[in-house]
């Protein structure tokens, strides 16, 4: 504990403008109240007062392993005594809450959780608290940030700012409002459906509570490969949510098997990647209405994500009739600094392809649509805020060839084709 940043005292409440914010040495006050924190929290996992989960982080067979060879074994080591200590009396209160509002209020405590531990940073630039997974994977970091965690309106992620975010979505919910080219909003007409609509908790490989050609649209966003390994960070959630009693935690060995990350330089992990991606998009086929549409997302750096991708729609009756580009981020934060894409391609799939040809293959004149599909989406939108780059370029060029070798109508025998696998590279 190296210093505290301290605001000045308004009467109104009035979010405290950033010059007004100066910074102090912490004190031997300040260490006391920690020790004392330490204290309180002893004594109530010693006298049963207060509980905490003591899962450990089990991280084998994970793509990223970071977490454990930082030396972390427990999940509440994330944490120092006394966040587990305000973690602790809140889980306490939260608990006792009647439902629906129980699991509401979780879920502000879940989103809490990424402010009020060990691994939120400083952003310098912007002068507020990052949290944990503003970078998407276990950060070690050396200075962490520690915030009061009942600070109201000024506080990146304090509790009271998480429970009044959920109410502004239920305030959007029951008023909606879009916005204009002018940048406005302007309120809607809400839309009461003719029947409720149905959230189903499973994995996108089983769509057997849908029937055959029963869906008129899917839209998904399909694991970027190796990109991110959202299960693997999804742990850091569940001992909470577990004690909490909003969910039951799963076997760890169907986590595994049911996740589907790519693990580049191991075969077996691409080929597992590539038939669980293919069952899904399989069953997808299955559930589509005949003029059903298919829109997903997807961004990678490396060809053999993309040849992966296309692996896994290949064999079945889908084909993608469009590819666009469309921002993936803002071009703000930890993930819009230096040199990388922040741009996806959009694909569109419909139904009614049969390969005739179980080969992945381009032609020349597909090289040629995709180069010049590509200098036109940069010409146009080059010059945006969020900036359409070198590596944005190459990244949907293998977008677009993976378009057209799943394009409806391909056939074996065209002159001076060329492999996908080739193509990409």
């Amino acid at each position: 504990m190296f210093a505290v940043e301290t605001i000045a005292k308004t009467d109104d409440r009035r979010v405290v403008p950033i010059c007004h914010r100066v910074f102090r040495r912490a004190t031997d006050e300040d260490r006391q109240q920690f020790k004392a924190a330490s204290v309180a929290l002893a004594k109530g996992l010693a006298d049963g007062t207060l509980a905490l989960p003591q899962d450990p982080i089990e991280a084998d067979g994970w793509s990223d392993n970071r977490l454990v060879a930082y030396g972390y074994r427990r999940w509440i080591e994330l944490f120092n005594d006394r966040q587990l200590l305000h973690l602790a009396l809140l889980m306490k209160e939260v608990s006792a809450l009647e439902e629906p509002v129980r699991t509401s209020i979780a879920m502000a405590f879940s989103d809490h959780l990424t402010t009020n531990c060990m691994m939120a940073s400083y952003a310098h630039g912007w002068r507020r608290l990052t949290p944990l997974f503003s970078v998407r994977a276990f950060r070690h970091i050396q200075r962490p940030v520690e915030l009061n965690p009942w600070v109201e309106r000024t506080g990146r992620g304090s509790f009271p700012n998480t429970v009044r975010k959920l109410g502004q979505a239920a305030a959007y919910a029951r008023a909606p409002k879009e916005p204009t080219v002018d940048g406005e909003f302007v309120p809607v007409a809400l839309r009461v459906p003719k029947q409720h609509g149905t959230i189903h908790l499973g994995s996108a490989r089983s769509l057997k509570f849908l029937a055959n050609a029963s869906v008129d649209v899917v839209m998904t966003d399909p694991p970027y490969f190796d990109n991110i390994a959202y299960s693997e960070l999804a742990q850091f959630f569940t001992p909470w949510l577990s004690a909490l009693g909003v969910i039951n935690s799963l076997p760890r060995d169907q986590v595994t098997t049911e996740s589907l990350v790519a693990r580049k330089h191991q075969p077996q992990s691409v080929q597992h990647y590539i038939s669980g991606l293919g069952e899904a998009f399989a069953e997808i086929e299955r559930v589509l209405r005949p003029k059903g549409i298919v829109a997903f997302s997807y961004r990678h750096t490396e060809a053999p994500a993309w040849l992966a991708l296309a692996e896994a729609i290949v064999a079945t009756g889908l084909h993608i009739t469009r590819v666009l580009p469309m921002p993936g981020e803002v071009g703000m934060g930890l993930h819009g600094q230096g040199e990388r894409g922040l741009w996806d391609a959009i694909f569109m799939l419909r139904r009614g392809r049969r390969a005739t040809d179980p080969e992945l293959y381009v032609s020349e004149q597909d090289i040629t649509a995709a180069e010049a599909a590509v200098a036109g989406w940069r010409e146009r939108y080059g010059t945006l805020s969020i900036p359409f780059n070198a590596i944005d370029a190459v990244a949907l060029k293998r977008a677009f060839l993976v378009g057209q070798a799943l394009a409806k109508g391909k056939k074996g025998g065209v002159k001076n084709r060329i492999t996908l696998k080739q193509a990409l590279r």
